[in-house]
Formats: structure tokens, sequence, C-alpha cells
């Protein structure tokens, strides 16, 4: 064995085999924060055959490297995009992993191969086959005249939320059942009178991508992602921040680290307000 010199090259082919692991398809998800990925391949590591992970707040912050309530945060942003999801216990909470869209096809891919047989423990993922009959079935509900109703009936304004809103959750990764099955209830909602519209106007723009900033409220979860993107980012916040400036003077629509460009640029001015206003 050649001697270890720190500062010095080194080879890290199989050379560690402790640590975590997290699925290429996660690592390349545009809309998690590096901080997620990695609590979740620490979480990984510790989950038993059962799937289930119970370490302590203090002991996953002091793996990833961060304080104890920035790990709170990278959890809740876990749960908020259905990552996994917590039980309460006596000492320390219990933390189940979910099945994401995003992983799918890699799991589906490692199944075929073998190599996901002794994780799943004989779990198999059978992608869910929905008929068109079953579809509209769903989306049909009876009315208090016993006559059916289903999408057809709907506004034009409820058929154009339910569109939007099916659209813009499935882009954020925030349906956890098939696209089909979400968009169904809000069906069913509108048919009994239960479905608030109010935002269908913010819907739109957010189509457009005219979103006024005035309008866009990040929590801790989207400020902590952002705050993350810039640690890692080889600009520096001054330049990120020209960068947005330039793009909303353009006109731009596209994303920016996976999120609208009115959320980082809120986001930019909330963190760094010296180097958002000195430009």
């Amino acid at each position: 064995m050649s001697s270890l010199v720190v500062g010095k090259r080194f080879s890290p082919y199989r050379s560690f085999k402790r640590g975590a692991y997290t699925p290429n398809e996660l690592m390349a998800y545009p809309d998690l924060s590096p901080s997620a990925k990695l609590l979740w391949g620490k979480l990984a590591q510790y989950a038993g055959k059962d799937g289930r992970a119970y370490p302590s707040i203090a002991r996953l912050a002091a793996d990833i490297g961060l304080k104890e309530r920035q790990t709170q945060n990278v959890l809740a942003e876990l749960k908020k995009k259905g990552f996994i999801e917590s039980v309460k216990g006596a000492r320390s909470n219990s933390y189940y992993f979910l099945l994401h869209p995003c992983l799918v096809d890699g799991l589906k891919q490692d199944i075929a191969s073998g190599d996901a047989k002794k994780c799943l423990s004989g779990v198999q993922y059978v992608a869910p086959k929905e008929t068109k009959k079953e579809k509209q079935r769903k989306e049909t509900t009876t009315s208090k005249s016993g006559r059916r109703l289903s999408f057809s009936d709907l506004s034009k304004k409820q058929q154009r939320y339910i569109e939007l809103k099916t659209a813009f959750e499935l882009e954020k990764g925030n349906i956890h059942t098939s696209p089909s099955a979400f968009r169904a209830g809000l069906v069913n909602k509108a048919i009994k009178g239960e479905l608030d519209i109010s935002g269908l106007k913010d819907l739109e723009a957010r189509k457009r991508g005219e979103l006024p900033t005035s309008k866009v409220v990040l929590d801790s979860v989207a400020l902590e992602r952002i705050k993350d993107y810039q640690r890692h980012d080889r600009r520096s916040p001054e330049e990120n921040c020209r960068r947005i400036q330039q793009r909303e003077k353009e006109g731009t629509n596209d994303e920016f680290w996976g999120l609208s460009l009115q959320e980082v640029s809120v986001g930019m001015r909330e963190l760094f307000p010296d180097e958002w206003q000195s430009l």
C-alpha cells in the first residue's frame, strides 16, 4: 500500500467502502437543493430493511456538516418535495422514503438488471395503467339531480385552472400519485363547489413567465436552496445579481437554478441586499 500524503494526488477508485450513496437520478434532479440530496443519501445509509431510518437531528447535522436548524430546514424540504415522510417518536423521529417520480426510471432499470433486488426485498415497481374509461369514471361525479357530471360540465375558468394547476404541480414534483388522479381530484372538488380558483391569474401569469416579483413569497426552504446554489456557484453573489438583473431587463423567462427567475430575484434581493443595490 502506497503512503498517504495530504495534498498529493490519489485515486478514489474503489477506495472508500463507507459513506452515503445518492442515486444519479436524484443528483441530476434540478428541483432539490444540494444539501437535500446529500441528506437523502445519509438517511438512506441509516435505513434498515424495512426502509425506516431514525437518526437524531443532532446526528444528521454532524454527519453532513450543517447546524441543527439548517438540517431541520433540509428535512422539511425533502418532506415538502415528496421524498420522505416522518413519524414522531419518543426519542427521535422515524423517516420513511417515498418513491418520487424522478427515481422511477432508474429504479426500474436496477430491478430489471437484478441490482435492486436486495434493497427492495422482493418488492417490484409496477407502473400504474389507467384506461380511458377509468379516467372518465374518476372524473365523474353524480349531481344532486342524479345526472352524472364530468370535466366538460365545468366552466371554462375551472377547466383552465385545473389544466394549469396540474401542469404546474407536476413540473414542481409535487404530485405523488398519477397526474390523472390529481386532476380527477380537482375535477371532483369543482363539481362539489369546493374548488378555489382564485389563483388562476397567477397560474396564467406563471405560464407566460410574467408573475410580478411582488407576488412571489419564498419560504425558508426556498431561501436555503438559493443560498446553497450560490455557495456552490463559481460566480460571486454580485456577479449572479448582475446576471439576474440583466435577464429581467431582457424579459427572459427561463429558469435560474431550477427556480423561476422571479423567485431567484426575490431570494437574492433578500439574501444579498448590498450586492443587489450596488448594481
